[in-house]
């Protein structure tokens, strides 16, 4: 899994809420981080892309292609409308979940 190098303070500090308690524990919270901070492989930035029609979503496209992902899987539209997008293959999570 990759992720790019700056979101693992802000997830810890989104997932630490206390309005998040209504839908899952701290402590369960906090397990999850644990687990993900174990798999996460840090992406450096170093090519940036310019080619989803909806510009916020770039930086996917920057962390999959630095990061050499083989697959990204992804709910949003404009990147599902990629498919394949400089050999990788970029699907809904109904579409993953159905090819394993």
């Amino acid at each position: 899994m990759d992720a790019c190098s700056s979101p693992m303070p802000r997830c810890s500090n989104w997932l630490n809420r206390p309005k998040l308690n209504r839908y899952i524990n701290l402590k369960e919270r906090q397990r999850f981080l644990r687990e993900l901070s174990r798999i996460v492989e840090f992406v450096s930035i170093i090519q940036f892309v310019r080619e989803c029609r909806d510009r916020k979503d770039d930086k996917f496209l920057d962390v999959a292609l630095n990061g050499k992902a083989d697959l990204m899987i992804m709910g949003d539209e404009d990147l599902l409308a990629m498919d394949p997008w400089r050999g990788i293959q970029i699907l809904s999570p109904v579409e993953f979940l159905n090819s394993v």
